[in-house]
């Protein structure tokens, strides 16, 4: 998920009327640059309504304003980058103006799902380029990853299959996984035990996860691969996943995520949100898990919800919205592993997973550097 910082009264004062006069202009010179233009404006005035509306109470007028005014703009860039294809002569400006498309897009799906409007997320979702390549069918916009991979890849060389929910019958470390769970369970329970072993999600920085867990919640971590990681907590576990699911160390080693234990202490939910891109799935290993007696323990990909079971795993592409509840009254423990896609594992698709995480990064970095590209 990009990070978003809200910017000053004065840009959006300032931008406003740079919006008004492109408009002006248009009416009497339209062009391929003039179009351009007006789009990205559009674009800079919208992440200056949707950052100013996060300065308000969800039942505020003013929030309602800013609310619906970044919609409108960023549908409005939308569809000025569009029009401006109309008069494009040059491949380099037909690149500029797919990517203000997929820019616009992304932050306003971001914008919809930060303020938990899900039916228009999805709805937008469906219209995006990324959704309309046919790799996405049949999702009906609940894959919202900001960094599909057919934005990086413009053949069929790799097609990611997309669906929720996985048969964890076709993967081999999960009945590794089955036959040692009690191993596993019991480093938990001891990092569990000693205060200060668990940390809250996010502690290490440049993530936003702990903004999806609603107010009251308590959502914590032990990192035993990837960015903050403190492998020495569970050094069983650590060795067991180093042997049966090298995919997903690999994955760690290279930014695309982490393995960790994941406590949900009762009475916490997970927002509905979807993960940055669609590489990867994800495996929850049950561990300790609340009788379903004392309240819904649950976990929902797309539009279905399952249960975890102790010493079984559950597969699913979080790339595709998803939300988890513990309202018992007792804590969930679970072994969450993140791996690469089946479409890119084995050694010879390395070259193209190195690629598409390089790409994926630096693409956010720029989306992110975007928010202050000014339009004079």
């Amino acid at each position: 998920m990009l990070m978003k910082t809200s910017p000053s009264l004065n840009e959006l004062l300032v931008a406003l009327p740079l919006a008004v006069d492109s408009l002006i202009h248009l009416a009497v010179v339209p062009s391929e640059s003039s179009l351009l233009t007006v789009a990205r404006r559009n674009l800079f005035v919208a992440y200056c309504h949707s950052d100013m509306s996060t300065n308000f109470q969800k039942d505020t007028p003013e929030f309602s304003h800013y609310h619906a005014q970044a919609s409108q703009l960023f549908e409005s860039a939308i569809n000025f980058a569009r029009m401006s294809l109309n008069y494009a002569t040059t491949l380099s400006f037909i690149e500029e103006a797919n990517t203000l498309v997929n820019d616009a897009y992304t932050e306003w799906i971001m914008h919809l799902e930060d303020n938990q409007e899900l039916t228009e997320a999805r709805r937008v979702a469906c219209l995006a380029p990324a959704h309309n390549n046919g790799l996405q069918a049949g999702s009906a916009g609940w894959q919202r990853a900001g960094q599909m991979h057919c934005l990086f890849v413009e053949d069929s060389s790799v097609d990611l299959a997309a669906k929720g929910w996985w048969d964890k019958s076709q993967f081999d470390f999960v009945a590794k996984l089955k036959e040692n769970w009690k191993i596993i369970r019991a480093e938990l329970q001891s990092n569990m035990q000693v205060e200060g072993r668990l940390r809250k999600v996010g502690w290490h920085g440049n993530t936003e996860d702990h903004k999806i867990v609603d107010e009251g919640g308590d959502w914590s971590e032990v990192v035993l691969f990837g960015r903050g990681e403190e492998g020495w907590k569970a050094p069983k576990t650590v060795e067991l996943i180093t042997k049966i699911c090298p995919q997903a160390v690999d994955l760690c080693q290279q930014g695309g995520g982490e393995i960790i234990f994941s406590v949900l202490r009762p009475g916490t939910h997970i927002k509905p949100h979807c993960a940055t891109t669609n590489f990867r799935l994800t495996c929850h290993l049950g561990l300790i898990v609340p009788d379903s007696s004392s309240g819904k323990c649950e976990i929902r990909v797309g539009g279905e919800w399952r249960k975890w079971e102790e010493g079984k795993s559950l597969i699913f592409d979080d790339s595709f919205e998803h939300e988890v509840v513990n309202f018992s009254s007792e804590a969930r423990g679970i072994l969450l592993l993140r791996f690469w896609h089946p479409a890119l594992q084995g050694e010879e698709k390395r070259g193209m997973r190195e690629f598409l995480t390089k790409a994926a990064r630096e693409n956010r970095e720029r989306q992110f550097e975007r928010r202050w590209d000014f339009v004079e």
